[in-house]
Order: structure tokens, then C-alpha cells, then sequence
């Protein structure tokens, strides 16, 4: 059951009925916030707990404010607000509030408010919400109307509740307790109710209809029709709430519960809107602050004799509830089988493994970019598990510390089968680490737990999900770091006494946050869907990163170095047309770049220096850069190595770059040198030497009279200096020096000389400063682009057709793309084969987004492209790889989420249009005369078919290009909420043609405009938007942010949301689907990958058809409420990237299909 406090209310009567009353207030006397606050522990905390109602089940909600009834009318509660208010009662209240709070707090209990809004809607989400039991304390009437079946409320000494109704010796029900205050009014709240109806004119109304006649009432005035009213005016009592229905209108509003008040937005001090929503303080419970604020309470209630009786007795009834820590080892191993029946009955068991890697393979490091845990070599060193009604108790069981009686690892695995057969799921930060390394190591995988991390995604999106992060920013409880805790070593290397609160902490916080956030789902709506589709792939998952995946490095090789080829020919190109273009500009050009390049790089710069002799120095420095690079000159590297001089080490060198085996000479002297010599030639005889080698022996042999100091001359010696002179040239490390014009694609600086000093490019700025930089903090707008989208906008704006610098920039682009390549592929993928097996062992998150897709790590196999690039990763011996993908996707849910009827028309059909045909056939008009092709007006889908099959090939070239180059384009990038800028930039076409080509979409489509419209305007009203299967994605307050910009941006993206989140929902309903039929054991699947609207698996060939005809079943999802749902089409292929094509699969074509292969 949950115990909801009304606490202002609560405590205000308290205050005012509290009988010591000891503090002087002009000429009355008030209680002290101390004698306040303890009435009300005596009379509802204190029983509640000797109960045995633990703290965590009591929500306390607050006032916040009245925002809601006084935009409804404006003298809502203007009396109270007018009333001339005691200081001194002020200073009390509000410091038995503060110290109220802070109790509830530390004693583990949840608080909520909502900004801007009355405790009394905050407690009617609660209880609409929320289910199971529920029993409300207030000292307000408002609050019966919230009786039924698992509601009661407890007012002063009465309990309300269906059961007892009419006990008080009241004969409304509670159902129409609004009603009633409607109609009559309410001068506490300072308004009148309909003129002429007093409490004795309602009995008469409600005596003459009856509960279920005032229900339809009720609902009439809900609903806003007085026109239903019209049959009974003969009745006067009926016809006063007619005739004043204004007034009866303003009543209802005010005198009904508004939970839908608790979501939305407000104003906050400054002026600015923030989302609204509610807000919760819950706080790891803790027996000091707890202890501090009875001591204050009692300083002023109990006699100085008295005090530590009284403390001692009240903590001893608050300790069963306040944290405890307990070190498991072989030494006190009873007391964990004696804590087991608390685990197994506790309502919540959080567990956290502590672990320790002691493989250290050095090439994962290598390949991170940030300090990477090799999940598969991890070795548990102890597990934590939490427990408790209130979550108070921890243990921590040591399996391998140092200097620790260790228990062994059997009983790690009896620990987790234990609290496994609970009827609850446990709860864990980061399921994907618990369940591999449980399975690695203790050879047990978990039941799947309810994951924090993934729950925080829905609870919100927009926050840092990391246990730490969280437990500062919902619980404000700062964690000990991992390195504070172990100095840099593994766990095992430490006591287990030593790591005991660190680990204790994790699983406590765990179970904390669990806790809050499962009511926050309740509330939001997401619950069920989290619970029923969120949490059983995690096992599927751990078994995927188990298995690993296939890498082909000869493959990886082989692609890299095409890769290459096709980067050093881009940037020859470019050098090759900056020669000829930029070698010898213009004067009068040259200083105006570089004129713009200063004022961009002084706008930082000046910030960073202040002396006015330095500032002069660097404004000097910063123009002879800017000057430099925008002059191109031929880049030319130069190595310096030593000159040759013939000592022994020196001539060694020289021997061991030509054959590292060979003898060297101790030193050069005639004799030494022969007996070298012979040596030489022994060992030339008796190996493969290079014919160099003996050349050198000859060359010293004839130079031996001139190889001192003041006799190096003559022929002889100077062939001898040379020959090794050019050795140490070829093999010797050297300085090298370089000249010219710097290119590093990956240097900021360079590239904006590039783009913005050579090229004379207008600057096009990134959208906003990087965060903490100092543009951001001086509010200076972005850094000039250098990126892949700042080319496609200098393509589109400022290069025209036919201008040197647009191959340049093609080449530029390549570069770019082939350098990322590089980067996310080339450089790191074969670092990534695990020593065990040689495969790469990639991680999955199911909520890895915003949009609550799934994401890789290690590597991020989610980012792996379509094409070439994923053939290297072959299917195992005896297996097919097989991709099913749902087609078109993302039009489909726009379709279904803005209800387009040309878009649901088309898919409806059997077989559906082809979606980017159809949209090629309404913007055809606007293309197809660019390409030489006439065309006036919008073609009909058949008539663009005949011309993508025309005899004339000009023609069904150009319908060809509309299509897969156009219209495929424009339909996403609309899905995707981009605007017309973004069109062009993506299509690389002018902007009036971009915003041709949408308007054109929008005539087709007409509902996706409007329904984006929509969607913003829901968001402004209720501070999210809905998914189709019930997730929320959160607004920022970019939404409700005077910069249209900003603004404009998060409603693309909530629009966007809508369809991302709801595909990401549709693949976690089909991986559902695989783990409760067991898919993945049944085919044998290996290397499952949930890539978007993909599923890619590896399965062997004598299965394929079979599973490739069940999955396609389960794929065709239909979200609730949509009127079409998902298809899908099929490629079968030896690798992931070498697939042939299936299309919609029959068992007919995949037998095809796989003969051919």
C-alpha cells in the first residue's frame, strides 16, 4: 500500500493545533516548528512505521503553487494570498517545512511536487496512476472525491472509504464531492458556486436524481453540453444550473482534480519556460542526518535530562529502517543463510558484481577511445546484493580479495539461482555486464534483471544514464569513483574490507533509483511496455556477445587498402588543382580572405590574451597565418640524416641495415679490418647475403689507408662515403622537414585555410559552440565548418556548375568519408579479435539512443553501413547469413502517425506501391525538365511506371534518377524532420528547388505538415509527445525557447521522435517475440544483430528457410491503433555484405535463392 501525505496540510494543522505553544507572535502565541514537527511524528510517522509500513512507501506531495486554477480565474485563493501574513509565523512554518522535508528524506520516503501546481493534483495522478492499494492523509474535503475501490482517505480522525461510506454521517458520495463544491461553491478558495443554490437546494437535487442522475450530470458538465440539459428545464431545480451555466462551467473547473495539471510547462524566474512535470527528492536514507533533526526538534520539546532518552528511544524505532553494510566471507558465511528468507521475501533485490581483469590485453586499449572493461575476461571478485522493505540492508560476499577468507565461486552461483527463483525479477545498473560475466564466469546465466540504466532512457531521455551520474543528479549522493576506491588496482588485489562501502553503494543506489523510477513509468504510461519487452532480449544479448562475431582481416586488408588508393588520388586531385588555381592569386583577393580568416580566429584569441604588447605580438602572428594559408605553395618534404663518417659505430649501422646477422668490426685498423674481412666472407658464403654487403667489404678494403681522421680524401674513400652515405639515406631515422602547404584533413586550422582562404568559400558556421569552448562561453556564434555538411552546403550555395573548386570539394568529401573509414573500421576492427577466439565480441545496449534504439559498442557494430564494408564479416562454416529488414519503415509509421490517405492507400493495397515511385510521380514535374525530360504537372503512379520502363533509355534514365536519387531522398529526409535547407544540403540542389520539391511533397502528402503541427503543438500543451506503443519522448526547453531556431529544431525532432521511437518499440516487440520462442536456440543462431529496422543472424543453411518464413511473421507488427503494419524483405548471402536479394519472401523464391548461392 502507499501512504500519500497531503504534508503542507498536515503539518499547518499541527502547527496551529500543537497545544505547547511557546513563541511569542505579537499579542498570541505560536508553536515552535520543533513542537510542530513532533505532533506530527506522534500522530502519522511514527504509527505508520510501528505499522510496519517501511519509509520508502509513504510519498509525501507538496504544494508548489496554484498556476492551473488561477489561469482558470484569476481570484482563485485571492484572499489568502492578500491576507496580511505573521513574520514570525512565516519564519516557523516555512522552517518546519524545510526540516519536515529533509526528515522524510533521510528516512528513505519519497517526496513529489509538480512546479506551479496544488499537492491535490499531484495526489490525483497518484492515484489514477498508480495501482494496487492506496490510503491518502489530508485535512482537505477536495480529496474524497478520489474514493473507490483502492483509494481510502484519512481525514483528521476519519477513515473515508467505499467499504464504511456514510460512517461520518454524510450522505453524498464521494464520487460527487466535486460536483457538489461546484455548484455551491467554496469560500475557502474564494469563489461562489451557481447564485442561489446552497447546501440545502444540492440535497433537494440530489434527492430528486440520485447518485447515477448526478454522474450523468457531472459528465454533462465535463463534456461542456447544456444543450442534454434541454429536456428537464421544467424542473427549477434544473433550470437555475441551465441558466447559470457559465458560472457552473467556472465552478467545475475550479472545484475538479487536474492531474493532467502535472505535465506541461511554466515560467520560471527569469521569464524562460521549462517542461513541467513532476519532480521527486528521494535520498539514500541516512541515520546521522536523521539523528541531527530529532536532536533539533527535542533542544526545544524535551527537558535537557530528558533528551538522549528520548533520542535513544525514538532511533530505536527509526534504525530497523536505516541503512546497514555487512562483509560476507568463509568466517561469517551463517550470517548470509541467516539473512536468505529476508532476500528471498524482499519486494526488490538489487546485485552488483565487483570483478577484476586480469588478461589485460593490451590491443583493446589500443582500439578504445576511453578506459575499455573487457567484459569477457572479467573473474568476480565479490558480488553485493540489497534487500530489505525499505532497502536498507546490504551484504557483500568475497570471493577473490586479497588477504580475505574468500568463500568459492559455487557460492556465487547457489547466491544468484536463490534470488533468481524470487517471483520478482532482481534489479541490476547495466544488465549486459552482470549476465556475461555470470555466464563467463560462473558458468550461470541470470534470470534477465530489470536494468536501471535502460529504465532511466524512458524515465529521461535527455540525461546521463550512468550509475554515478544518476545517483548525483536524482538521489544527490555523491559515489566514491572506481580509482578512488582501488588506487589503480584490480580487486582482486585488495581486501575485501577495503572495497565494502564502494560496493555496498552500487547495488543500494541500484535499487534506490529502481524504485523511483518504476512509479515514474507507472505514471508516465511505459511500465507495462518496459516490462514486457524491455528486459528478456538482455539474455539473447549476452549470449550474441558471448558467441562474437566472424572477422575476415584479410578482407579488412584488403578494403583498407582500396580505401586508401581511393583517399591518396582524392588528395592528389586537390593538390594537383591548387597548383594550378591558387599558386599566384590575386593581391587584392588574398588579403580579403585572410582578412576574414583573423577577424574568425581574433574572436577567440583576444579572450586569451591581455598584456596589450602580447595581444599586439599574436594579432601580428595570427595575420602571417592567415596570410600564409591563403597562398598555396607545392608541399615538400625533406629528411636530414647524419653525414656518413667512418668510425666503427657508424659503420656498423651501416652493416646492420644491410644484413642485420652479419659480424661487425670492433674498430677499423688495418689489421682488424682484414681479419673483418674474412669473416664477412665466411659468412657471405655460408648465407644468402646481399651482393651490397660484400660490395662495403671491398669498398673499406680499398679505402683502409684513408679512413682517419685528416687523411678521408680521394677517390677511394669518396665512393666508399657515398655508398654509405645513400644506406643511411634509405634506412636511417632522420628529421624530416616539410614545406608548402599543409593539408591534415583532420586539423580544423588547416581546413578552414583550405576551405575559407584557398577556395575563397563563404564561412558557414557549425549550428552552435562546442560546450565549455570559449565561443560558448563568451556567446560568440559557431566556429567556421569544416565537416561533411559544410561541403554539401558550399556545393549547394556557393560553387556553381562547372567551377574549378566543385571537383575539389567532391574530392575533399571523399577524403573525408575514406578517412572516416579509416578511423571507424581500418584502424581498430582487427585489434578488437579477442586472444581467446580470434572473433571481435561486440556489446549491444537495447536504449543505446535518444530514441531508445539499440546501440554497439566494442565495436559499434550498429554503424557498420550497407555495402562493401560489411563483408568482412563472413557467416561461420555451414551457415548463411540472412538479413530481414521491415520495408520502409519509417513512411510507414508516418503514414499511420499523421493518417495520410494517398500514404495509407498505398500501403493498404495488395501488393503495397512502391512508396518512393509514388512520391517520384508527384514531384516528377519538378525535376524531370532539368534532365531533358518535358513534364508540366504531377504524374500518376502509372503513368511514372511506363516511363521508368520506356524504350527510350534518355527517358527511363532520367525517371530512373527522380526516383532512387530524388524522391528516396526527399521522402527521408522529411521523415526525419529535416527542413528545406536540409533537403538541398542533402540532395545538393539550390534551395528554391529544395522548397520546390517539399511543397511539391506536401501537395501529395498533405497530412504530414499538418500532422507535424500537431505533434508541436501537443508537445507545447503536455511537454512530451507519445510513441505508438505508449513511451514518451521528453521536450527540452529548447520547445518553448523565443529563438525560433532552437525552437524549430525540437520540433523537428519530436516529430522525428515519434517515428525513430516508434521503430525502435517495433524491433524491441519482435526481439520479445524471438526470446519467448526461443529462437535462438531452436536455429542454432549465431551473431544476432538488431540493427534498426534490420535483424541480421547467422543461420545454419538446412534452417534458412524455415526461419526466415517464422521471422517474417513475427516481424509484420501492427502498433495498436494503426491502420497498416510492417512488411519485410529478405537478402541471404555467405557474408553480411554479399547477400542476394529476396524481397518479400515466399518459400518458393528462398529455395531460388539459395540454389543460386
Amino acid at each position: 500500500m502507499y501512504h500519500i501525505f497531503d504534508v503542507g496540510g498536515l503539518l499547518l494543522k499541527r502547527f496551529h493545533g500543537c497545544e505547547a505553544k511557546a513563541i511569542d507572535d505579537g499579542d498570541k502565541q505560536i508553536a515552535s516548528w520543533q513542537a510542530a514537527l513532533s505532533d506530527f511524528l506522534d500522530k502519522h510517522l511514527l504509527p505508520l512505521l510501528a505499522a510496519g509500513t517501511p519509509p520508502c512507501q509513504i510519498i509525501a506531495t507538496w504544494d508548489r503553487g496554484n498556476t492551473c486554477r488561477r489561469s482558470l480565474w484569476a481570484d482563485y485563493k485571492k484572499a489568502r494570498r492578500e491576507k496580511e501574513k505573521s513574520v514570525v509565523q512565516e519564519k516557523e512554518t516555512k522552517e518546519l517545512f524545510k526540516q519536515a522535508e529533509t526528515l522524510f528524506a533521510y528516512l528513505g520516503c519519497k517526496q513529489v511536487w509538480v512546479p506551479g501546481e496544488e499537492a491535490d493534483d499531484v495526489i490525483a495522478l497518484l492515484c489514477q496512476r498508480l495501482d494496487g492499494p492506496k490510503l491518502i492523509y489530508t485535512v482537505d474535503e477536495d480529496l474524497l472525491a478520489l474514493v473507490d475501490e483502492q483509494t481510502s482517505v484519512a481525514r483528521g480522525d476519519q477513515l473515508h472509504s467505499l467499504s464504511i461510506q456514510g460512517a461520518s454521517g454524510s450522505s453524498l458520495p464521494y464520487a460527487l464531492t466535486s460536483l457538489r463544491k461546484a455548484i455551491v461553491g467554496d469560500s475557502s478558495d474564494g469563489y461562489g458556486g451557481v447564485p442561489r443554490y446552497g447546501i440545502g437546494t444540492f440535497d433537494k437535487l440530489q434527492a430528486a436524481w440520485g447518485e447515477s442522475g448526478l454522474l450523468w450530470l457531472q459528465g454533462v458538465i465535463d463534456n461542456n453540453t447544456p444543450q442534454e440539459l434541454q429536456p428537464y428545464l421544467a424542473d427549477p431545480l434544473v433550470k437555475k444550473l441551465y441558466d447559470a451555466w457559465p458560472d457552473l462551467l467556472r465552478g467545475w473547473s475550479l472545484a475538479k482534480l487536474h492531474p493532467e495539471a502535472c505535465y506541461g510547462s511554466y515560467r520560471i524566474y527569469n521569464g524562460s519556460t521549462q517542461p513541467k512535470r513532476p519532480e521527486w527528492k528521494v535520498r539514500v536514507p541516512n541515520a546521522e542526518r536523521v539523528q541531527g533533526i530529532l536532536q533539533a526538534m527535542l533542544s526545544q520539546t524535551t527537558a535537557e535530562f530528558q533528551r538522549d532518552e528520548a533520542l535513544s528511544s525514538l532511533m530505536e524505532r527509526l534504525v530497523p529502517y536505516l541503512p546497514t553494510h555487512t562483509l560476507i566471507t568463509a568466517d561469517n558465511a551463517q550470517q548470509l543463510l541467516d539473512a536468505m528468507p529476508a532476500i528471498l521475501a524482499s519486494e526488490v533485490v538489487a546485485y552488483d558484481f565487483e570483478s577484476s581483469d586480469k588478461l589485460q590485453w593490451e590491443p583493446f586499449r589500443k582500439a578504445s577511445d576511453k578506459n575499455y572493461v573487457d567484459v569477457l575476461s572479467q573473474e568476480v571478485a565479490g558480488i553485493s546484493i540489497n534487500y530489505g522493505d525499505n532497502h536498507q540492508h546490504t551484504v557483500y560476499v568475497s570471493f577473490d580479495h586479497a588477504n580475505t577468507a574468500n568463500l568459492g565461486k559455487e557460492w556465487a552461483t547457489w547466491l544468484l539461482q536463490a534470488i533468481d527463483s524470487r517471483e520478482d525479477r532482481c534489479v541490476v545498473q547495466n544488465a549486459g555486464f552482470e549476465l556475461v560475466v555470470a555466464a563467463r564466469d560462473l558458468g550461470y546465466m541470470p534470470r534477465s534483471p530489470y536494468d536501471t540504466a535502460i529504465l532511466a532512457s524512458y524515465v529521461d531521455e535527455n540525461e546521463e544514464s550512468g550509475l554515478k551520474a544518476m545517483s548525483q543528479r536524482v538521489l544527490n549522493y555523491r559515489q566514491a569513483s572506481y580509482l578512488e576506491t582501488t588506487f589503480g588496482k584490480m580487486m582482486c588485489e585488495l581486501p575485501a574490507d577495503q572495497v565494502l562501502n564502494y560496493a555496498c553503494d552500487d547495488s543500494l543506489v541500484t535499487a534506490l533509483l529502481f524504485d523511483l523510477y518504476k512509479i515514474t513509468a507507472k505514471l508516465e504510461g511505459y511500465w507495462d511496455f518496459y516490462q514486457t519487452y524491455e528486459v528478456d532480449p538482455a539474455v539473447d544479448d549476452a549470449w550474441n556477445m558471448i558467441g562474437g562475431v566472424e572477422l575476415d582481416t584479410e578482407r579488412l586488408e584488403q578494403l583498407s587498402q582500396e580505401s586508401a588508393l581511393r583517399e591518396k588520388n582524392a588528395i592528389s586531385a586537390i593538390h594537383a588543382a591548387l597548383s594550378e588555381h591558387c599558386s599566384a592569386p590575386d593581391e587584392r583577393e588574398v588579403t580579403a580572405a585572410a582578412q576574414t580568416l583573423l577577424q574568425e580566429r581574433w574572436l577567440t584569441e583576444q579572450f586569451k590574451v591581455t598584456e596589450e604588447a602580447a595581444r599586439t605580438e599574436k594579432y601580428a602572428k595570427l595575420w602571417q597565418e592567415a596570410w600564409q594559408g591563403c597562398i598555396y605553395s607545392a608541399p615538400q618534404t625533406e629528411k636530414q640524416t647524419k653525414v656518413f663518417v667512418p668510425t666503427p659505430t657508424m659503420v656498423a649501422q651501416v652493416i646492420k641495415y644491410l644484413d642485420s646477422g652479419a659480424p661487425t668490426a670492433a674498430n677499423l685498423g688495418p689489421k682488424q679490418l682484414r681479419t673483418w674481412a674474412d669473416m664477412m666472407e665466411d659468412f657471405a658464403h655460408s648465407s644468402a647475403a646481399r651482393s651490397d654487403l660484400l660490395e662495403l667489404v671491398n669498398l673499406l678494403l680499398a679505402a683502409d689507408k684513408y679512413l682517419a681522421a685528416g687523411k678521408r680524401q680521394g677517390p677511394a674513400y669518396e665512393r666508399l662515403a657515398a655508398f654509405c652515405q645513400d644506406i643511411l639515406d634509405q634506412h636511417a631515422p632522420g628529421k624530416v622537414t616539410t614545406s608548402g602547404t599543409a593539408l591534415n584533413f583532420g586539423s580544423n586550422p588547416q581546413m578552414q585555410n583550405f576551405l575559407y582562404g584557398l577556395l575563397r568559400l563563404p564561412i558557414r558556421r557549425r549550428s552552435k559552440p562546442t560546450q565549455g569552448s570559449v565561443r560558448e562561453v563568451n556567446k560568440l556564434p559557431g566556429s567556421p565548418a569544416t565537416g561533411l555538411k559544410a561541403i554539401a552546403a558550399a556545393l549547394v550555395y556557393d560553387v556553381l556548375p562547372g567551377d574549378w573548386r566543385q571537383e575539389v570539394l567532391e574530392n575533399y568529401a571523399v577524403v573525408a568519408r575514406e578517412q572516416q573509414l579509416a578511423s571507424l573500421y581500418f584502424q581498430k576492427y582487427s585489434l578488437w579479435a579477442h586472444p581467446a577466439d580470434g572473433k571481435i565480441h561486440p556489446s549491444i545496449r537495447n536504449c543505446g539512443t535518444m530514441t531508445r534504439r539499440p546501440a554497439g559498442n566494442s565495436p559499434n557494430m550498429m554503424q557498420v553501413k550497407k555495402g562493401d564494408i560489411r563483408t568482412m564479416f563472413p557467416a561461420p562454416e555451414g551457415y548463411l547469413t540472412v538479413s530481414i529488414d521491415l520495408s520502409n519503415q519509417e513512411v510507414v509509421l508516418t503514414a499511420c502517425a499523421a493518417q495520410d490517405p494517398v500514404m495509407l492507400d498505398a500501403f493498404s493495397q495488395t501488393p503495397r506501391l512502391n512508396i518512393h515511385t509514388l512520391t517520384a510521380s508527384g514531384i516528377a514535374h519538378k525535376l524531370l525538365p532539368r534532365l531533358g525530360v518535358p513534364c508540366e504537372r504531377p504524374l500518376t503512379y502509372e503513368e511514372f511506371l511506363a516511363g521508368q520502363h520506356s524504350k527510350d533509355e534518355k527517358i527511363k534514365k532520367a525517371y530512373s534518377t527522380v526516383r532512387n536519387k530524388y524522391a528516396k531522398a526527399l521522402i527521408f529526409s522529411v521523415v526525419y524532420g529535416a527542413s528545406a535547407v536540409g533537403v538541398a544540403e542533402t540532395l545538393l540542389i539550390p534551395l528554391p528547388e529544395a522548397e520546390a520539391l517539399v511543397e511539391s511533397l506536401f501537395d501529395l502528402y498533405k497530412r504530414i505538415p499538418a500532422w507535424q503541427r500537431e505533434v508541436a503543438l501537443f508537445a507545447r500543451e503536455h511537454g512530451y509527445v507519445e510513441m505508438p506503443f505508449g513511451s514518451r519522448r521528453h521536450a527540452i526547453a529548447d520547445l518553448w525557447s523565443d529563438d525560433r531556431k532552437l525552437a524549430g529544431r525540437q520540433d523537428r525532432q519530436l516529430s522525428n521522435s515519434v517515428i525513430q521511437s516508434g521503430a525502435a518499440e517495433i524491433l524491441k516487440v519482435i526481439r520479445q517475440h524471438m526470446f519467448d520462442s526461443n529462437m535462438r536456440e531452436r536455429y542454432a543462431l549465431r551473431q544476432v544483430l538488431p540493427i534498426y529496422d534490420e535483424i541480421s543472424a547467422c543461420v545454419p543453411e538446412t534452417l534458412v528457410e524455415d526461419y526466415i518464413m517464422e521471422l517474417s511473421d513475427i516481424m509484420r507488427v501492427t502498433p495498436p491503433g494503426y491502420p497498416v503494419g510492417m512488411e519485410v524483405e529478405v537478402s541471404v548471402g555467405k557474408t553480411w555484405g554479399s547477400q542476394l536479394e529476396i524481397g518479400l519472401p515466399t518459400r518458393e523464391l528462398i529455395r531460388e535463392t539459395l540454389a543460386k548461392l
